[in-house]
C-alpha cells in the first residue's frame, strides 16, 4: 500500500524486530528499495520506531504498523494539513477497522474522569458526519501516526522504556506540553486489523507493561 502512493519523495524504511518468520528476508527480495533494520533481539515497539525515525531523512516521518495499511492518496492531504498549521505536530487519518471497513477502528483518544482514555469512533460507523471533518485530541493512535520531524526530535521520540502499549499516548501528552498539537484528519484512509502482534504475546504481559507505562507517563508527564 505505500509503494502504491503516488507521492514523492518516498522513504521506505523496515524495522524487523526480531522476527522468526523470514519476512524481512521476504522484503529484502521482493522490495529491494526499502531499507531494512534488522534486530537480534526484540527491541520493543517504541524503541523499533525511534530506530526507524533515526534513520528516516524526510520532514515528515509515518509510522505504520505491519498491520496496517494505508488507502489512495493518503500523504498529499495530510502535507497539505502540516504545512498550513505551523504548531501541528501529528496526524492521525480515518482508521478504518480491516475487517468491516464500514467501521471505525477510532479516531484519536480523550482522557475520562478515570484517567483511563476514551476511544473516540471506536466501532461506529465510519460514514457518520460526526467523523468527517478534522479535529483535534488529546492522543492518537500510533499504529498510523504521521509526525512532523522536528516536533518530534523537540520531545526526543517515542519513551523507549515503553516496550509495548501507551507509547502513542505519552508522546502525544508531551506534544501537547511542548505547545503543539495533534490532529484527527479523515481526507486520509487508513486500516488496521489490530491486535495481531498482541495475539502471540502472554496476556499478563500485555497487562504488566500497559499499567506500567500508563504510570509511569503520569509520573513523568505530570511533573
Amino acid at each position: 500500500s505505500v509503494l502504491h502512493q503516488h507521492y514523492s519523495p518516498l522513504e521506505i524504511i523496515l524495522v524487523d524486530n526480531a522476527s522468526t518468520d523470514a519476512s524481512g528476508e521476504i522484503v529484502r527480495k521482493e522490495f529491494p528499495q526499502v531499507h531494512i533494520i534488522h534486530n537480534q533481539t526484540n527491541m520493543g515497539f517504541a524503541h523499533g520506531c525511534n530506530q526507524g525515525f533515526q534513520k528516516a531523512s524526510g520532514t515528515y516521518v509515518l509510522f505504520l504498523n505491519t498491520d496496517a495499511w494505508l488507502g489512495g492518496n493518503f500523504f498529499q492531504p495530510l502535507v497539505q494539513h502540516f504545512e498550513k498549521e505551523p504548531t501541528l505536530a501529528a496526524i492521525a487519518p480515518k482508521l478504518l477497522n480491516a475487517k468491516d471497513p464500514t467501521k471505525l477502528d477510532s479516531c484519536g483518544s480523550f482522557w475520562s474522569i478515570t484517567t483511563w482514555l476514551y476511544h473516540v469512533g471506536y466501532l461506529k460507523n465510519a460514514s457518520d458526519t460526526t467523523y468527517t471533518k478534522p479535529r483535534y485530541f488529546f492522543a492518537l493512535k500510533g499504529a498510523v501516526l504521521f509526525v512532523r520531524r522536528e516536533y518530534m526530535e523537540r520531545v526526543h521520540g517515542f519513551d523507549d522504556s515503553f516496550w509495548c502499549y501507551y507509547e502513542d499516548t505519552d508522546i502525544c501528552h508531551r506534544f501537547w506540553l511542548a505547545g503543539l498539537s495533534c490532529m484527527y484528519d479523515p481526507t486520509a484512509t487508513a486500516y488496521h486489523i489490530g491486535g495481531a502482534s498482541a495475539a502471540h504475546m502472554h496476556n499478563a504481559l500485555l497487562h504488566f507493561h500497559n499499567f506500567k507505562n500508563q504510570l509511569q507517563s503520569f509520573i513523568k508527564n505530570f511533573s
